[in-house]
């Protein structure tokens, strides 16, 4: 497959045999995938659809969605997120929402299945990438998702270049941690590869452990920062061996780019840019404070406060875009960022805005002003709420407690936002502070959040996560003041295994929202000691049916909790 011929994405249906894509998907099933289009086309046509959200976790069925509704003349959309509300807040009058994801065709007025029955094809010409729009949504300054429109031959001219830089050599397949409905992973981890023949693995890897099971050496990893600063939790896999390693979405911190390289032996490159500019920038963190060095293609220019002004062919029509990215200067092409200048942020890679944060909290009953502020974290950060209530607020806060109350309110944010991305700290205040013109000022408000006392260290620190529906990751190191390593062993300090246990059931209990009590502890078993500064890797595996939790501190301990049933709920 690597040896095909690079093939622009306008003319990938004219170009391939029929029979090339159940060869590159690796799957019979998509021997008719040019027929399997036509019966996508026939229903956009019939819906007379002014545009198509196109939402597959799975890369095939969501290319064969892409062409549908370009060869039917419709522009492209595909939201950052397949999150409920945010779909139905985005959708428009005339809008279509294609996918293969049935439980979201209550969001849309129009619902076509993907898996429709294939019709006979006459073949395709090639499409005119001056006119298929693609439209991308991002967070923007406003509060408000913004629409980011692109004509194909935008994004064709970025996929070439990509070929051109890192194409020409020995190239394996493409495996990701980032979903193609960005547009980072969009091009780097389904388009690039498609229109360069290589293959590509059609699912997104949520842990490392799978990913390094279905890889290879050689292959192309495409990630972000908050993948690739979790290779402590794999301390006793054999290192890898990939060609190249893309990381985007954040600066990644030198130290996770020594340790990325050392796991997976290639130094990553990391690529600066937004889903307004395409690809910047790029690097490779040789040495701390690498500066970013401009693709060839882009010219760089200073605003107004330094803010990075760009121009490249990813732009309409050549013209230029300023950030709000604040910059210091190496030379013409090359550069360090320096922080942003409006309130948009990046928590592990995804963007978002405060102020749309804080919108959403508004429109809710209960709350009658909300801001929303960043906690920078030793190992992570994350976000912080102030809430004033409103008075059905203060009545519920009366009725059900804080707990449950911050329960709500997480589960109503859930609705349009990341998990990540909402908040985790909560205060509930009167008023929120302004100082003498009215503003407010974060250093104020980040004080409601800090402890008048430091008491004893009862919790491990958490140096990362990730949370699925029935899955939970959690990187922990073991501080070496915790309270319960006093007099347990005197020459040794260790753990108690009944807090091994405890800390899973608490951390249970927030990742899969339980509130029921323990009801039995089986299985225990104890394979080494825990110990002050260990870094150690907490597996939760949720079985919704029998209300149980299978947890590992890998290497350390595992065991089962059974909860009572019917207790599932918010916190």
């Amino acid at each position: 497959m690597g040896n095909t011929k690079f093939v622009p994405v306008h003319a990938l249906l004219s170009s391939r045999e029929k029979d090339y894509w159940a060869t590159y998907w690796g799957s019979p099933e998509f021997l008719n995938y040019h027929e399997k289009i036509s019966a996508m086309i026939a229903a956009i046509q019939e819906s007379q659809a002014k545009r198509v959200f196109v939402i597959s976790q799975d890369r095939a069925p969501f290319l064969a969605g892409f062409f549908a509704a370009l060869y039917a003349e419709v522009p492209v959309v595909l939201p950052q997120s397949d999150a409920p509300e945010l779909i139905r807040d985005l959708m428009q009058d005339g809008d279509v929402l294609l996918s293969d994801q049935d439980d979201l065709s209550a969001m849309a007025p129009q619902f076509i299945s993907m898996s429709l029955k294939g019709l006979a094809s006459n073949g395709f010409e090639p499409l005119d990438p001056r006119k298929a729009e693609v439209i991308f949504y991002t967070s923007g300054s406003s509060g408000k998702p913004k629409a980011v429109v692109k004509k194909l031959q935008q994004l064709e001219a970025e996929v070439a270049v990509l070929q051109g830089i890192w194409g020409q050599g020995p190239v394996g397949t493409f495996l990701s941690t980032v979903s193609h409905h960005h547009l980072y992973a969009f091009l780097y981890s389904l388009i690039w590869p498609v229109s360069s023949g290589f293959k590509v693995v059609r699912q997104t890897f949520t842990y490392w452990g799978d990913l390094l099971a279905s890889s290879k050496p050689g292959d192309f990893i495409m990630s972000s920062p908050a993948h690739l600063g979790r290779f402590s939790v794999l301390e006793d896999c054999e290192p890898s061996k990939f060609g190249h390693v893309f990381s985007s979405g954040a600066p990644l911190s030198f130290e996770a780019a020594q340790t990325s390289q050392a796991y997976l032996g290639s130094l990553p490159i990391e690529v600066y840019g937004s889903t307004e500019t395409g690809g910047v920038a790029f690097r490779q963190q040789s040495q701390e404070s690498t500066p970013w060095k401009a693709f060839d293609c882009v010219q760089l220019s200073s605003g107004p406060n330094n803010k990075l002004c760009v121009s490249s062919p990813y732009l309409p029509e050549n013209e230029s875009f300023q950030t709000e990215d604040t910059v210091s200067w190496v030379d013409q092409e090359s550069f360090h960022l320096m922080g942003r200048a409006d309130r948009i942020l990046k928590i592990e890679g995804k963007r978002v805005s405060l102020i749309e944060i804080e919108n959403k909290l508004g429109q809710m009953d209960l709350i009658e002003d909300a801001s929303v502020l960043l906690l920078q974290k030793s190992f992570r950060d994350e976000l912080g709420a102030v809430i004033v209530l409103s008075e059905l607020g203060k009545a519920k806060l009366d009725s059900v407690g804080k707990p449950a109350l911050v329960r709500e309110l997480r589960n109503g944010l859930g609705s349009y936002f990341d998990a990540v991305l909402v908040p985790r700290k909560w205060r509930f205040v009167e008023h929120i502070p302004v100082n003498a013109q009215g503003k407010r000022q974060a250093a104020v408000l980040g004080k409601l959040f800090e402890k008048n006392t430091l008491g004893p260290v009862r919790k491990p620190k958490v140096a990362s996560q990730h949370i699925s529906e029935n899955k939970a990751e959690y990187e922990l190191q073991i501080p070496s003041d915790l309270a319960y390593l006093e007099g347990h062993f005197k020459d040794m300090p260790v753990v108690p295994g009944v807090v091994q246990l405890n800390w899973a059931v608490e951390f249970a209990k927030v990742a899969f929202d339980l509130q029921g009590d323990v009801r039995q502890c089986n299985q225990i078993k104890f394979s080494n000691l825990m110990k002050p500064n260990d870094h150690v890797l907490l597996t939760l595996e949720y079985n919704p049916e029998k209300s149980s939790v299978n947890y590992t501190y890998a290497t350390y301990s595992s065991g089962r909790v059974h909860f009572s049933q019917g207790d599932a709920g918010g916190l």
